[in-house]
């Protein structure tokens, strides 16, 4: 079997058939429509053996819930078909057994789709870190981030050579920035399809509904996007048709990653921060959770 990040949620193969895992919460036909929209259709279960390893899926990356199959009962009460009321495969105490939902229930929901044929431009394959491994261990990070996630709190993980501090309140792009420039860091700054899927899981875990600010922008050159620590864009992640699809590309110079949409990037306006002698930095406008990143060469 095998896994892939891809824009709306976790692709994986379990024998010559295709499945992706779409966290986004549809009823069972806006589900359908979707899956016949990229070309498939809901999911088809033929054997305890694809069962099994759908069912495992579930589990590892969408928790206790439930999601929609293809199965339904829509033309004759009790005479269910495939796709051709609606059942989910259940989880957690329903262990994998399929459940008679109303079809205008919305929940997440799994994608079939032919056999593919790989080619160079095909979607790379990442394995996405188990859950119970992606705090890592924060005490090999720099002291000082340490000192400040125990006082305010906040989650600290480390992976890889990098660690990872998601900071509490929403702010502007460049106050979060400012933020983890203070602790020795930068705003999270993704190289790899494997870092990509590290985060996304991360959030999933920690921060499912609410997107996040990294480090990418245009604010000095509109189009030629940098970030804030130096890295060359060697890897992006974008939300189709992400110019002018929020106000206007002109407007749209900061980028925050979208958990509950797969971990896409987005281009948005960066918010605006002023400093208020009394009341300290204030921010208005677009605000969002920061992801901090420190630590990238620590041995």
């Amino acid at each position: 079997m095998h896994y892939a990040a891809s824009e709306h949620g976790t692709i994986f193969s379990v024998g010559d058939k295709c499945y992706e895992l779409v966290p986004t919460l549809r009823s069972w036909f806006d589900a359908e429509n979707d899956c016949r929209h990229k070309g498939g259709h809901l999911a088809h279960i033929g054997d305890s053996s694809h069962q099994q390893a759908i069912n495992n899926v579930v589990q590892q990356y969408h928790g206790d819930h439930g999601v929609w199959i293809g199965l339904h009962d829509l033309q004759h009460e009790e005479h269910f078909q495939w796709t051709s009321d609606c059942v989910g495969l259940g989880v957690h105490q329903y262990h994998g057994r399929w459940e008679d939902l109303t079809c205008g229930q919305k929940i997440a929901y799994i994608c079939e789709f032919g056999a593919v044929i790989p080619t160079t431009t095909s979607t790379h394959i990442v394995n996405t870190p188990p859950s119970n491994v992606l705090e890592g261990n924060s005490r090999l990070c720099p002291y000082t981030v340490q000192q400040y996630a125990s006082h305010y709190n906040t989650l600290l993980v480390q992976h890889g050579r990098s660690c990872y501090e998601l900071l509490h309140n929403k702010v502007t792009w460049s106050h979060g920035e400012s933020l983890c420039v203070k602790a020795g860091g930068h705003l999270v700054h993704i190289n790899t399809a494997q870092e990509q899927a590290y985060i996304q899981a991360l959030m999933m875990k920690y921060n499912p509904n609410y997107a996040v600010w990294i480090g990418l922008h245009d604010k000095n050159v509109e189009g030629q996007f940098q970030w804030t620590a130096g890295d060359p864009v060697t890897y992006t992640n974008w939300i189709s048709n992400h110019t002018d699809n929020f106000v206007s590309h002109n407007l749209e110079d900061c980028i925050a990653l979208i958990p509950y949409r797969g971990g896409v990037w987005d281009d948005i306006p960066c918010g605006n921060s002023y400093y208020n002698p009394f009341q300290g930095v204030h921010d208005g406008g677009e605000t969002h959770i920061t992801l901090c990143e420190y630590g990238k060469y620590f041995v």
